[in-house]
């Protein structure tokens, strides 16, 4: 665990009434109704994202609340360490609680306060047993999370027309399985296999059937974009009809 985040010491132990019967069934029941805690707060130090106290009180709340359970954290300040019981209490009247400490790293208002919602977090995720998230380590430092730059979008790389392929000549021995495929992709992209290979032999290039299938694979990749549809279409139009 890096050093800068707050370490409990001693077990985490569980406080009960006398009789747990009543809570623990219904505690299962609004388990069962529990989502993760989104994790919406950032960590720059660590470059990942975490569920902040509010996240989890919104995962846990109307579950608990809905099955008559309420939780409670009192606070407290014992021997330079900051202290945090978590408590579920039943209408029933019986409860559940567990307690877990930790010392600040800052000895400010600031820092005692970000290792009792750091420690509140930990605590209630555990009591309710919903998944924990990212680790942040940085809330009793003091230190506030920050947004994440935006990345400025990468362009899309251009797609050049294929290569001069060999001269025309006999069928490629890859055409016999590759021709219904092939015309099918031709056939999607809104175009005709005639028009295609017409247009490939006015560039001075081979007809498809010619080609071999990586040659072909490059052609319908230019075929899908809007500039290779548009280039066929647009001889196949200033071409007269046969």
């Amino acid at each position: 665990m890096d050093t800068d985040t707050p370490t409990p010491t001693g077990p985490t132990w569980l406080l009960a009434s006398p009789t747990i019967a009543l809570i623990a069934c219904a505690l299962a029941e609004a388990q069962g109704e529990m989502e993760d805690a989104a994790k919406d707060r950032a960590n720059p130090h660590f470059n990942s994202r975490y569920a902040d106290l509010a996240s989890v009180v919104q995962a846990v709340r109307t579950p608990l609340s809905k099955h008559g359970i309420a939780f409670l954290q009192p606070t407290s300040f014992d021997a330079g360490r900051v202290v945090v019981r978590t408590i579920l209490v039943h209408k029933s009247g019986e409860w559940m609680a567990s307690e877990l400490s930790a010392k600040a790293q800052q000895d400010t208002p600031q820092g005692i306060g970000s290792t009792i919602t750091y420690l509140r977090r930990y605590s209630l995720m555990s009591m309710t047993g919903i998944a924990p998230d990212d680790d942040d380590g940085e809330a009793g430092e003091g230190r506030a999370p920050a947004p994440k730059q935006a990345q400025p979008p990468r362009p899309a790389p251009k797609r050049e027309a294929p290569a001069p392929a060999p001269a025309a000549g006999p069928h490629h021995p890859s055409w016999v399985k590759d021709n219904k495929a092939f015309c099918a992709a031709v056939t999607e992209c809104g175009l005709t296999y005639n028009d295609v290979a017409d247009w490939c032999e006015a560039l001075n290039r081979s007809r498809p059937s010619v080609m071999d299938a990586g040659q072909r694979g490059d052609l319908l990749a230019y075929l899908y974009t809007p500039e290779g549809k548009a280039a066929v279409k647009a001889f196949a139009s200033a071409v007269p009809a046969k």
